[in-house]
């Protein structure tokens, strides 16, 4: 089975990714949403897109208040 991935949302260093896994006739079998960032916590996988992207603003403003996390994201990690 082949998977795609896109890319929905990025910043700050946290990346939000729909994730596709389709079958031999390339028709969506499931889909899911992975979220990356450069805390510790990560990655977390999410089954709903609006829980997914309220993860997202939720991981974005939390890592602006994490020092680590930030000096991380302006150093192109």
């Amino acid at each position: 089975m082949a998977i795609r991935r896109n890319l929905l949302e990025a910043d700050a260093g946290v990346m939000l990714t729909q994730v596709e896994t389709l079958s031999p006739r390339l028709v969506v079998k499931d889909t899911h949403y992975r979220l990356n960032t450069l805390r510790m916590n990560q990655p977390r996988m999410f089954a709903n897109r609006l829980l997914a992207l309220d993860a997202f603003k939720a991981e974005v403003l939390a890592l602006s208040k994490d020092p680590t996390a930030m000096r991380l994201a302006g150093a192109g990690h």
